[in-house]
C-alpha cells in the first residue's frame, strides 16, 4: 500500500477591500447648465403637413368651330358657316373655314361662304385669288366674280359672267337676291359701257337697264339700288342731251 501523507490546507488569506475612488463633485457652471437644460420647454411636435391635393387634368377648351356648332344645334360645319352668313357675322365665317378640316374646307359650299365673306368684308385681292384658284359650277359663283370684273374696270367681262350667274342655280344663296344682284350689276356694266361710248343705242341699253331695278324694287323705293337707278337715269340722260348739245 502507498504510504499516507497528511494533507496540509494552505492558509487562505482574509479579501481586502478595493477603496473605490470618490465621484468628483460638478463643477458649479456645469451643475448650473444641467439644470438649465431641464428646465427648457420641450418643443412641440411638428404639425403633420396636409397630404399634396390630387393633380386636377382639366378638359381641353372646345374650339370656336363646336362652340358655333353647339350655338346653331348642328354637327355640320358647314351648316354652321351658312348660318353665321345668314347673321351677316362674315369674320366669323373666316375664322370657322380656318378651323374646318381639309377635307371639308375643300368641298363647294365651304368655299362659296369663304368667298362670300370674303368679297362681302371687300377683300377684294383674296376673293379674287380664290375665284381664280378655283372654278365653281354655281350662280352664285358667278355673280361674284361678274362684280369682281366691274370692279376691276372690265364691264364687258362682268356682262357676259352675269349671263351665267342667272342661267346656273345658286346653291347657297336664294334666287331672289341673285336676281336682285344681277339687275344692279347689269345696269351699272351698261352704265359703264354708254360713259366709255356714249350712242343712242348705249344711252338706251343703260337707262333700259336703270328702268329694270326701279321696276323690281318699286315697292320698297327706300332700297338703295332702288335709290341709284333714280339717280343713274338722271345722270345718264343729262349727260347725253349734254354731250348732243
Amino acid at each position: 500500500s502507498l504510504p499516507q501523507y497528511p494533507i496540509t490546507r494552505a492558509a487562505v488569506k482574509p479579501e481586502v477591500a478595493i477603496k473605490q475612488p470618490a465621484t468628483p463633485a460638478p463643477a458649479p457652471k456645469a451643475l448650473a447648465a444641467a439644470r438649465a437644460v431641464k428646465r427648457m420647454p420641450k418643443k412641440p411636435a411638428a404639425a403633420a403637413q396636409p397630404a399634396p391635393a390630387p393633380t386636377v387634368i382639366s378638359e381641353p377648351s372646345p374650339s370656336y368651330l363646336e362652340v358655333i356648332k353647339a350655338k346653331h344645334g348642328t354637327g355640320d360645319p358647314v351648316e354652321a358657316l351658312a348660318k353665321e352668313a345668314e347673321l351677316g357675322r362674315f369674320e366669323s365665317v373666316l375664322r370657322l373655314f380656318g378651323e374646318l378640316p381639309p377635307e371639308v374646307a375643300g368641298e363647294n359650299n365651304a368655299l362659296l361662304l369663304r368667298l362670300r365673306a370674303l368679297y362681302t368684308l371687300g377683300k377684294r385681292t383674296e376673293a379674287d385669288d380664290a375665284v381664280k384658284q378655283r372654278t365653281i359650277d354655281d350662280g352664285e359663283y358667278y355673280l361674284i366674280k361678274a362684280k369682281l370684273s366691274y370692279a376691276a374696270g372690265d364691264a364687258g367681262q362682268a356682262l357676259k359672267t352675269l349671263e351665267k350667274s342667272v342661267t346656273i342655280r345658286a346653291r347657297m344663296l336664294d334666287a331672289e337676291t341673285v336676281h336682285r344682284d344681277y339687275l344692279f350689276y347689269r345696269a351699272l356694266c351698261l352704265g359703264r359701257v354708254f360713259d366709255q361710248a356714249p350712242s343712242d343705242d348705249t344711252r338706251k341699253n343703260a337707262l333700259d337697264a336703270w328702268f329694270e331695278v326701279k321696276n323690281y324694287l318699286r315697292k320698297i323705293p327706300d332700297h338703295s339700288y332702288f335709290k341709284k337707278a333714280v339717280v343713274e337715269m338722271q345722270r345718264i340722260g343729262d349727260a347725253y342731251v349734254h354731250g348732243k348739245g
